[in-house]
């Protein structure tokens, strides 16, 4: 009997399925080797009977045979099932180099579920008429995100974005439970006061509220203001320093430093 051959199946004009990209890509989201990097050769027989065996589709009566394009399809269907919070499907040949990860690294994919989940939540946790100003953020956010693609690191650079929007969401409304609110005066004026609410996203986040302006800030780990020690916070054009009660606050591009105090 001739020994049954473990190399992968030909393209046939299916795009990425069958191909050697594609069964990394599945080998990557289901692992099918143990700790010590042990396990059937990827795209082998056996190798394909562990993924079937992974999804739970042994019993499946429409499953498709073996080391056959229709088996590729199928298995990539029942991965874009599983990945109900992604726009687009992992299947397609016109991928962008950011979606092209978001579907190869599973850390970059869990991100993008985690931000269409909270995106979502957000959603539902507002008013209607605020939703095309949240789906507008959305989209300029996306952009932002895909410009980590001219990025040296682009997966670093995709976490950071990724971390900043789930933290932000959360933040702006109110998906989990806030400190606060904080009350600060700035410069010893009473009518200049600051609304801070810390929230304890991952990273730590606040949002800060100033005569009718609102502004989102990160933690910034191993930072610290000018001649200043305690905890930093940074927006895009806010940066907020506190320590033992005391605040140093920059309120916009080329603001001056204001010194605030919090209240009783």
């Amino acid at each position: 009997m001739a020994e049954e051959k473990s190399s992968a199946p030909e393209p046939e004009g299916q795009g990425l399925f069958c191909a050697a990209e594609w069964f990394q890509y599945v080998e990557g989201q289901l692992k099918t080797s143990d700790l010590n990097g042990h396990g059937p050769d990827i795209a082998s027989p056996e190798w394909q009977s562990v993924i079937e065996f992974k999804l739970n589709l042994q019993k499946q009566p429409d499953l498709p045979k073996k080391s056959t394009p229709q088996w590729c399809q199928y298995i990539q269907q029942e991965l874009d099932k599983r990945r109900t919070s992604v726009n687009f499907s992992c299947q397609n040949q016109g991928l962008t180099k950011v979606q092209k990860l978001i579907c190869q690294r599973p850390e970059i994919g869990k991100l993008e579920e985690e931000a269409n989940a909270v995106f979502k939540a957000a959603l539902s946790a507002s008013s209607h008429e605020q939703h095309p100003t949240i789906k507008a953020k959305q989209k300029a956010w996306v952009a932002e995100r895909d410009a980590c693609s001219k990025n040296d690191n682009i997966v670093a650079c995709l976490e950071e974005s990724y971390h900043y929007r789930l933290a932000e969401l959360q933040a702006r409304y109110q998906l989990i439970e806030g400190i606060g609110p904080v009350f600060y005066v700035c410069d010893d004026r009473p009518s200049d006061e600051i609304v801070v609410t810390f929230f304890p996203t991952q990273p730590a986040s606040l949002i800060a509220e100033r005569t009718g302006q609102s502004s989102f800030m990160l933690l910034q780990e191993n930072k610290a203001g000018p001649m200043f020690q305690g905890v930093y916070y940074e927006g895009r054009s806010e940066r907020f320093w506190e320590h033992n009660r005391e605040a140093k606050v920059i309120w916009g591009i080329d603001a001056e430093e204001m010194d605030c105090e919090k209240m009783h």
